[in-house]
């Protein structure tokens, strides 16, 4: 689902819920969102997302691929 983050730079935890056995993969098509390790696992599970200060006022789109699911 869409999120909205602050224009401040942060750390987000986002949390995978797949089935036990479900490999995933998460890849980012924005450069100002860095993923943190693991950025894979098998079955459930988390990592980190790393949101840099967002110079503008303008919003900026970006997009997490998670197991395929945008």
């Amino acid at each position: 689902p869409p999120a909205l983050l602050p224009s401040s730079s942060g750390s987000y935890t986002i949390s995978v819920q797949t089935q036990g056995g479900c490999p995933w993969l998460a890849t980012s098509n924005s450069p100002w969102l860095t993923l943190g390790n693991p950025r894979s696992g098998i079955g459930p599970g988390s990592f980190t997302v790393e949101a840099t200060t967002n110079p503008s006022w303008v919003p900026r789109p970006g997009w997490l691929v998670v197991a395929g699911q945008s």
